[in-house]
């Protein structure tokens, strides 16, 4: 599941989301943060997007460097004589 960077990129803003929420600086008496709701949006969007497309890449550049250290040879080396027609 951990290694979805979605799932993954929803549970780290998630938590940093409400981290910051709940360790803002509240009013006394009052059960209210420093932030609204629409500015606590803009901060989930921002870490999301930020963990999502670093996920990203990363996971696109390890799989494109996999891909370039073993090239694929074409012709008939590659088929077996299991592979091959009968005739």
């Amino acid at each position: 599941m951990l290694d979805n960077s979605f799932i993954f990129s929803l549970i780290v803003s998630g938590f940093s989301t409400l981290a910051i929420y709940f360790l803002t600086n509240r009013h006394e008496y009052k059960n209210e943060s420093n932030y609204d709701s629409k500015e606590l949006l803009k901060i989930f969007s921002i870490i999301f997007v930020l963990c999502f497309g670093t996920l990203y890449l990363k996971n696109r550049d390890i799989s494109e460097s996999n891909i370039s250290q073993s090239p694929m040879r074409s012709g008939e080396s590659l088929l077996s004589h299991s592979s091959r027609p009968p005739f």
